[in-house]
């Protein structure tokens, strides 16, 4: 991989009137180097835009412009990052989960978990609790005292992350953890 820099928008000197009626922007990084210098000599192409985010992934740089992002040509042999992925200055890896992240993954395996039992959602199913049909009313206090079960647990784990006695794990390491639901017969 190769950092061609961090580019932003100009406007070349002297200007032709003619490129500016068309509306053509112009990029440059920041050793001077024009974007369309560049295009015809490189390949593959990263775009990384705030907090070096990767914004854009091609095998055709000339569909890309790159005002206020850096861009990191791929070699050959280099595996192409996907979209959302962090650039570190070396590689790239899967951003950081944020809590929000945590919070709508569990919240959407819940809300899966009562859809396969014909409610739209945790939050409806448990509002049966008190239904005069006792399949429902058993089905949405197991849905209570597992949903209970299951904060209770990711509230803990983030209480050691946060302590420093356990290090931050994946979304998909963290749903794996989770209790299960014990559905009644």
């Amino acid at each position: 991989m190769r950092n061609l820099g961090f580019f932003e928008e100009y406007t070349p000197q002297p200007s032709s009137p003619e490129l500016v009626r068309l509306g053509v922007r112009f990029s440059q990084n920041e050793d001077g180097v024009d974007w369309y210098d560049l295009n015809g000599l490189i390949g593959s192409v990263v775009l990384l835009g705030a907090g070096d985010v990767v914004s854009c992934v091609t095998d055709d740089a000339t569909g890309c412009f790159p005002a206020d992002q850096t861009v990191i040509e791929l070699e050959e042999g280099d595996t192409a990052p996907e979209m959302g992925e962090v650039w570190d200055g070396v590689s790239f890896s899967a951003p950081i989960p944020t809590q929000a992240d945590y919070t709508n993954a569990i919240q959407a395996m819940l809300d899966d978990a009562a859809k396969t039992r014909l409610y739209d959602s945790a939050a409806t199913m448990s509002t049966y609790a008190s239904s005069n049909n006792t399949e429902w009313a058993a089905e949405a206090s197991a849905m209570i005292a597992w949903r209970d079960a299951v904060w209770l647990y990711a509230y803990e784990q983030l209480d050691l992350v946060q302590s420093g006695q356990r290090s931050q794990p994946t979304v998909d390491e963290l749903l794996s953890e989770l209790p299960t639901a014990n559905w009644p017969a």
